[in-house]
């Protein structure tokens, strides 16, 4: 058993020789070619210096390559025993090192682009209090909120009404939510307003809630419910 543990310990400690003779001779190997690729490049300014009379530039490239191929004889012997030691290395398995390869970076998403925003008259036009409704107004961005005062009228079968209002509505990317209060003052009390049961006249405090989708920056869509105008549905342009 003694005499067994002495070959196997004796074996691997002349594996781990060959092994260590043969990483050294790949890595002397590998330095030599380098240097091989370094005195052709040298070559080709040298010749550049030569051709364009740079007296200086020539003297210093071939003081460099003269200590080059100092540098190659010396490593070419450095590999002649180390395959002596250990063995040959095929060339092939000898390049010089590749550029690391860059790893793939995805392409970012495109950001949401948001409305532009800014302080400004607005217009809007189209369905409230059963009638034609015109509004015109004064938009105070803040934030994510869209501050809002504005006066209109409107005109139904033989009826009209004044309103004035103060909103807020938060945006969420294109589109947006919000609350308004306000006065509306009907010219004589009617009926059948879509949204309002019974009849309604005179000026009414209304409270409302409506909501839309932001078309381009300056033209805009909703629709909305406000206890004193009923059902409502209106386009707007900013200005």
């Amino acid at each position: 058993m003694r005499k067994f543990t002495v070959v196997l310990l004796s074996f691997v400690f002349f594996i781990s020789l060959a092994g260590s003779a043969l990483a050294q001779l790949v890595e002397k190997q590998a330095e030599l070619a380098k240097v091989k690729q370094y005195l052709v490049l040298l070559d080709k300014k040298i010749e550049e210096a030569r051709t364009t009379r740079k007296i200086n530039k020539l003297a210093e490239l071939k003081e460099l390559k003269r200590r080059e191929l100092a540098r190659a004889k010396l490593l070419k012997a450095q590999v002649e025993a180390l395959k002596k030691q250990g063995g040959s290395v095929q060339p092939s398995l000898v390049q010089p090192e590749a550029p690391a390869e860059q790893p793939l970076v995805k392409p970012a998403a495109k950001p949401v682009l948001e409305p532009a925003r800014q302080r400004g008259l607005a217009l809007l036009g189209g369905f409230g209090a059963g009638a034609g409704l015109l509004k015109i107004g004064y938009i105070i961005p803040n934030r994510n909120l869209d501050l809002g005062i504005s006066g209109g009228f409107a005109v139904g079968n033989s009826f009209s009404v004044v309103t004035a209002d103060v909103s807020a509505a938060m945006l969420f990317g294109h589109n947006f939510a919000g609350l308004e209060l306000g006065l509306a003052s009907y010219s004589k009390t009617v009926q059948n307003v879509p949204g309002i049961s019974g009849t309604i006249g005179g000026s009414n405090f209304g409270l409302g809630a409506f909501g839309g989708t932001n078309l381009t920056d300056n033209i805009s869509v909703r629709v909305g419910y406000n206890t004193a105008l009923g059902l409502t549905a209106l386009a707007g342009i900013k200005f």
